[in-house]
């Protein structure tokens, strides 16, 4: 498994602008929270890139990991409804820097924004105490928390482990599934827009439909108006940065 490093600093977070719904409850985790977090990090991650089988109890006890004494508990964040946690961001103390450890949203939350708009208050309250930087690994592969984390301003600074076994070239098993739609969609990669922005576009697979995703929003219009039907999405990707986890957030 490989896990990136990220980092953010105050002057280059960029807040997703998403708002915590008003029927949630914003505040921090207790000590009296860790069963509640437990079935939280079970529903987030059972089925994730990020799942290795844990069960409940050893979910409580990464949860109590998470509450030692490093825990950076003022500046973490849950969202609460009708005495249910239904999204958290855990914030632990690491060299200096706030690290967050969990992102974590109950699958029926996913895709909502959730995530983005908790995150926007951890990442908050830790400015307002006085840290500088936020750290976070993110598994190779976990793209949901791959777009948080890059839109938010989060950039690659280290690489750890090593591939367990030989991967397949994505884009050659999306040709295979779907040739003519990738074709044409490879037709709007390689337009000189694009190759001009630093040859900003990928093709992936998300939700079971095609989608490609470029560097910025230029590049989306230029997308957009080369092929309408193209599913498009503004995921600035770690292409050509210098060589951070919290687990599965789907935003």
């Amino acid at each position: 498994m490989i896990r990136h490093e990220y980092l953010v600093t105050q002057a280059g977070y960029r807040p997703s602008g998403r708002i915590v719904p008003q029927d949630f409850d914003v505040r921090s985790p207790t000590h009296d929270d860790r069963i509640a977090l437990a079935d939280l990090m079970m529903s987030a991650y059972v089925g994730t890139i990020d799942y290795d089988g844990e069960t409940h109890e050893q979910a409580v006890q990464e949860v109590d990991s998470a509450f030692a004494d490093e825990a950076l508990l003022k500046e973490s964040r849950v969202a609460e409804r009708d005495g249910t946690i239904h999204s958290a961001v855990l914030v632990s103390l690491v060299d200096g820097d706030a690290f967050i450890g969990y992102v974590m949203t109950r699958a029926d939350d996913k895709n909502t924004g959730l995530a983005s708009a908790l995150l926007d208050e951890s990442i908050a309250a830790i400015w307002a105490a006085g840290y500088d930087r936020v750290r976070c690994f993110i598994t190779e592969g976990n793209r949901p928390s791959e777009r948080v984390f890059y839109r938010a301003g989060f950039r690659v600074i280290g690489t750890i482990g090593k591939p367990e076994t030989q991967r397949v070239n994505p884009l050659e098993a999306l040709r295979a599934k779907w040739p003519e739609q990738v074709a044409q969609l490879e037709d709007v990669i390689a337009s000189d827009f694009l190759r001009s922005r630093g040859g900003g576009a990928a093709v992936s697979e998300v939700d079971g439909m095609l989608e490609i995703e470029v560097y910025d929003e230029a590049s989306a219009e230029e997308a957009h108006r080369r092929w309408p039907d193209a599913r498009v999405a503004v995921v600035p990707l770690p292409i050509a940065e210098p060589k951070m986890t919290p687990r599965e957030s789907q935003d």
